[in-house]
C-alpha cells in the first residue's frame, strides 16, 4: 500500500484542505513514490492520519478519479491509475537542455523579473502557505537568434531565494534550481490551449497577424514530490507542436515516453 508518511496538510493555510490533500497525493504520484497499481490508503486511514473530515478526503479522491489519476474498485479500494493516455507530460530536461542537445543555440531576453505575493490560484496550485512569495520571471527565448518562445515562470521564492541575482539570459533555469536545491526536476502535468496572440506578443515573436499561439500551462515537480513552479509557455502555432504516443492502458512505458514538445 502507498505510504502515508509524506502526506500533510496545513490547517492555518487559506488553501482548502481537500485541495491540499489532492496536491500532496498528486506529488507522490508524479515523483514516483506512488506507482501505478499501488493501493491508496483508505478514506478512514487518511482521516485519522491527517485529522481531517471524511468529506475533505472524499472531495480530494473524487477530483483525482475525475482526472484519471486514481481508480476505484468496489470492495477492493482505490489505486493509482496507469499513466493516462489523455495526459501529455513535458520532458524533464526542460526547454534549454532539450534544444541545446538538438544543436540549437539558445538564449533568453529577460523581459520582467519580480518578487510578488503569491496569488490565490498559485497558492492552491503550488500548495503554499499564507504570505508566501513567488518569483515571477518572464522571458523571450531564442533559437539560433530567432524569437521562438514566450515563457512565464512562477517559482516558489522560498526554494530559490537569490536566483534572481543571476544572469538568467543564458543557461537553464531548471539546472540552476537543481544545483541550488540538490534535487532533480522530474517534470510536470500541463494543459495545452490554442490562443490568439496579443499585439505585444505578436511584436516580440515577430508574427504575422493570422498566426495563433500554442500555450501550455502546468505545475512542475522535484524528485521529492515538491511543486516548485507553475510555468506558462507560448510558441507560434505554425512552429510549435505536440507529440503524443498513444498506447493501451495496460501497456507499460517510462514516465517520459508520452511527451510534449514545445
Amino acid at each position: 500500500m502507498a505510504e502515508l508518511a509524506r502526506l500533510s496538510v496545513d490547517k492555518t493555510s487559506p488553501v482548502q484542505l481537500w485541495y491540499q490533500l489532492r496536491m500532496a497525493m498528486v506529488s507522490q504520484i508524479v515523483s514516483g513514490a506512488w506507482r501505478a497499481g499501488d493501493q491508496i490508503p483508505t478514506e478512514k486511514q487518511l482521516c485519522q492520519a491527517l485529522d481531517v473530515s471524511r468529506s475533505t478526503v472524499r472531495q480530494a479522491f473524487e477530483s483525482m478519479v475525475r482526472d484519471g489519476l486514481v481508480l476505484r474498485s468496489p470492495g477492493k479500494g482505490s489505486f493509482v491509475a496507469e499513466r493516462p493516455v489523455t495526459h501529455i507530460r513535458v520532458p524533464p530536461l526542460g526547454f534549454h537542455r532539450t534544444m541545446t542537445r538538438r544543436g540549437y543555440d539558445v538564449r533568453s531576453q529577460v523581459l520582467q523579473i519580480e518578487v510578488i505575493p503569491a496569488p490565490k490560484d498559485l497558492m492552491e496550485n503550488l500548495n503554499l502557505h499564507r504570505g508566501a512569495e513567488i518569483l515571477h520571471v518572464r522571458r523571450l527565448r531564442y533559437l539560433n537568434d530567432r524569437p521562438m518562445v514566450l515563457a512565464k515562470n512562477y517559482l516558489v521564492y522560498e526554494l530559490c531565494r537569490g536566483i534572481e541575482k543571476d544572469d538568467l539570459s543564458s543557461g537553464s533555469l531548471w539546472a540552476r534550481i537543481e544545483a541550488m536545491l540538490g534535487r532533480q526536476v522530474v517534470g510536470g502535468i500541463h494543459t495545452f490551449y490554442a490562443v490568439p496572440a496579443t499585439d505585444d506578443e505578436r511584436e516580440l515573436l515577430q508574427l504575422p497577424q493570422a498566426v495563433p499561439l500554442l500555450m501550455s500551462v502546468g505545475v512542475n515537480y522535484l524528485d521529492d514530490g515538491t511543486p516548485f513552479e507553475q510555468a506558462e509557455v507560448k510558441v507560434p502555432g505554425d512552429s510549435g507542436f505536440v507529440v503524443a504516443r498513444h498506447v493501451a492502458q495496460s501497456a507499460s512505458l517510462p514516465f517520459g515516453a508520452r511527451s510534449a514538445q514545445v
